[in-house]
């Protein structure tokens, strides 16, 4: 008896990034506006100084901070937590530590974002992810647990698009592709990575 035949690595690279154009964007640029919307109401910055508008100082300091949005059901749909969010009067930036968010939806496996720091512009039209970004869906059914890293990553919410010049990796049980810069449009539903490489690993190990 003949063993099966291997399926292509080109075949599984597509299956992978298929998933990601249409899975990962449209929680991760929700989370993200759900973050900049919490950050938006939880920093009421005190009457301007203008003895202080020249000096990069904050005006706001939450240690060890976790806000949770509800969804219609009464269930959790984002949790968005960090060690610490600073915001600063004289360019209205808020810098996270460590920030983390949790995506759970119905019929649909959770999602952890994670990175060592965050940022979010004056505007909330620009969000910063830096530093050991790892992007995490769980494994549900036949579908295996699928990770995204890199070093950093630009988030642009309004725009509907994630970006990153720096090294990515995404994998999952049976495929690791490497590439070079990569840019998620959710308008397009198109993901590109750019200096591509690939392996399929087959379940058995061989």
């Amino acid at each position: 008896m003949s063993s099966p035949e291997p399926r292509p690595v080109a075949v599984d690279l597509v299956r992978l990034l298929d998933r990601v154009a249409s899975f990962f964007p449209v929680l991760l640029l929700a989370a993200l506006a759900a973050l900049t919307y919490w950050l938006d109401r939880s920093v009421q910055p005190p009457a301007p100084d203008r003895t202080a508008s020249l000096r990069h100082d904050p005006d706001f300091i939450a240690e060890g901070f976790s806000a949770v949005q509800l969804g219609p059901d009464g269930r959790s749909r984002y949790v968005i937590s960090g060690q610490r969010l600073i915001h600063y009067p004289d360019d209205d930036t808020a810098h996270v530590e460590e920030p983390r968010v949790l995506v759970t939806e119905p019929d649909k496996p959770p999602v952890r974002i994670s990175a060592r720091r965050g940022m979010v512009s004056a505007d909330a039209e620009h969000v910063y992810l830096m530093d050991e970004v790892r992007i995490e869906r769980s494994g549900q059914g036949e579908e295996s647990e699928a990770v995204l890293t890199t070093r950093f990553l630009h988030l642009l919410p309004k725009e509907e698009l994630a970006r990153t010049d720096e090294p990515v990796t995404l994998q999952n049980a049976n495929t690791v592709i490497h590439g070079v810069g990569l840019e998620f449009n959710h308008k397009t539903r198109i993901v590109t990575i750019h200096q591509v490489k690939g392996r399929y690993a087959q379940a058995n190990g061989r």
